[in-house]
């Protein structure tokens, strides 16, 4: 009877414990935008809070840090043309306010 009692409670603790770290596992990288053009997918990305990144069908074609997003919008419409700075921008302008104060 006690060794069932261990047994359950050793299987509690396992499964609290992969319970609590798996949110940790997608808390690296966050998508804040997605844009389809020309059969390609852009993906606008807040990667650990502190870096914006942009990808294009899964590869990294923009990478800067936050209070760098004046390089980073240059480098994304760039990438995929001027017409989608507002667009960036609006994506991103919450976390940029949230940055500088």
């Amino acid at each position: 009877m006690k060794l069932k009692k261990i047994v359950f409670a050793f299987a509690g603790s396992c499964a609290l414990a992969s319970a609590t770290l798996m949110p940790a596992v997608n808390a690296g990288s966050r998508t804040l935008d997605t844009y389809f053009m020309d059969g390609n997918t852009w993906k606008l990305k807040l990667k650990d809070n502190t870096t914006l990144r942009l990808n294009k069908n899964g590869n990294v074609k923009c990478s800067y840090n936050v209070a760098a997003y004046s390089a980073f919008l240059g480098c994304a419409t760039s990438k995929m043309g001027d017409g989608y700075y507002n667009d960036l921008y609006n994506a991103i302008k919450v976390i940029i306010s949230a940055k500088q104060n």
